[in-house]
């Protein structure tokens, strides 16, 4: 007769195909991707779980085990067939003092690739965005394994090369309009 009261669920799956134009080999390939996905939410405490895979076939007789992604002036490979993880869990406080609201959060997430030798990707962020009428503050400290976006090389998310652990302090204030 339904969830207790506060207590609120989901599930869910996703699948991505897609073809892929290799304009330098003039072939044809594609992307299969698909993902699991639950969330569950007890009054202002939040937990979301996300397990999937990733399977790029990019025709490329030279590289058939990465990609390059990105755009503008941040292109980075990625590896074609893997699995990756994400856990998030969250909590909110309402109206405390001047503020609407205070999250706070934590998230882990990794990508574990095929191909052997390469090293999984992983990035652990513990957080905050606090947020006053239109303004929003967010101040973020995140620790990664191969990830490019906190300092890695441009292979980061393909082979890996960095052993050491990245870490980045990620401030942002938002004005909403």
């Amino acid at each position: 007769s339904g969830l207790p009261e506060g207590l609120s669920s989901n599930v869910g799956a996703s699948y991505w195909y897609s073809d892929i134009d290799n304009k330098t080999y003039n072939t044809t390939g594609d992307r299969k991707a698909w993902a699991l996905f639950g969330n569950l939410a007890y009054n202002d405490l939040a937990l979301a779980v996300t397990v999937g895979q990733n399977d790029v076939d990019n025709k490329d007789p030279s590289n058939s085990k990465t990609s390059l992604m990105g755009s503008f002036d941040d292109n980075y490979f990625v590896a074609n067939k893997g699995t990756f993880y994400t856990a998030d869990v969250s909590y909110s406080f309402k109206n405390v003092g001047k503020f609407d609201s205070i999250s706070t959060y934590a998230m882990y997430s990794s990508y574990d690739k095929d191909e052997a030798g390469f090293k999984t990707s992983s990035r652990n962020l513990v957080g905050m965005a606090a947020y006053y009428k239109d303004i929003t503050f967010v101040a973020e400290y995140i620790m990664g394994k191969n990830d490019f976006l906190i300092g890695g090389p441009s292979n980061s998310y393909a082979e890996g090369t960095n052993d050491g652990t990245e870490k980045l302090l990620n401030l942002q204030l938002y004005y909403n309009f």
